[in-house]
């Protein structure tokens, strides 16, 4: 396959311009940018300007850390932010008599079967009970259980 000499940009430019629009919010010249990221400023310039569009990973992921962002966050990937889950009243006073820590108990809040939750007492504590047997049954029947 023949070599082509067109040097247009090989994306759309929304790196660079991803790179130029944080940079330039955190008040940061190109060449500290360049300095923490481990890159030259060349380098950083032709990002920015969509001359040089397929960074290694390792360099977007430098660049990203450099800027206090995610690669993903770099490449214009949409953040999902988790939020704890409401713990239903229910099983917030379920765990409180059974003594669950505040980790399973966020855990069991975010269980939907079917799109739908337990809503008494006896639902929740019968998911509680299934999981521990669960647990238990997949410790007893593990190689290291049995050898140990």
């Amino acid at each position: 396959m023949a070599r082509t000499t067109n040097k247009r940009a090989r994306g759309d430019g929304e790196l660079g311009a991803r790179i130029r629009r944080r940079r330039k919010a955190l008040g940061l010249a190109a060449k500290d940018l360049a300095r923490a990221a481990g890159v030259s400023p060349s380098y950083v310039s032709q990002l920015e300007h969509g001359t040089q569009e397929r960074p290694s990973l390792d360099v977007v992921h430098a660049l990203a850390v450099a800027l206090g962002l995610s690669s993903a966050e770099l490449f214009g990937e949409p953040v999902a932010v988790a939020l704890p889950p409401t713990i239903p009243p229910v099983l917030a006073a379920l765990a409180g008599d059974l003594g669950l820590d505040a980790r399973t108990t966020e855990m069991l809040a975010g269980i939907h079967i079917d799109g739908r939750q337990p809503r008494t007492h006896d639902g929740w504590l019968l998911i509680i009970l299934a999981i521990r047997h669960a647990c238990v049954a997949d410790t007893a029947a593990s190689p290291v259980a049995a050898s140990g």
